[in-house]
Parts: C-alpha cells; sequence; structure tokens
C-alpha cells in the first residue's frame, strides 16, 4: 500500500509539473482550454 501511495503521489507530482511547464509556454491560452476539457 505505502509503495503504490508513493508511486501515485510521483505521478501526480509530474502531471502538477508538466501542466505547469504548459500553463508558462501557452499562458492564458493553456489554461482556458484546459478548462474546457
Amino acid at each position: 500500500m505505502k509503495k503504490t501511495t508513493k508511486h501515485c503521489l510521483s505521478t501526480i507530482l509530474h502531471l502538477k509539473i508538466s501542466t505547469e511547464s504548459k500553463k508558462k509556454q501557452s499562458s492564458h491560452g493553456g489554461i482556458q482550454k484546459q478548462q474546457q476539457n
């Protein structure tokens, strides 16, 4: 259970970092697209 939880947390962190980098690249346009989806 603990190993699975750590793996999930690391995956979530990776997703957050990737989404933040995308927001910086595409600025407001990227945020609007994410809200629509």
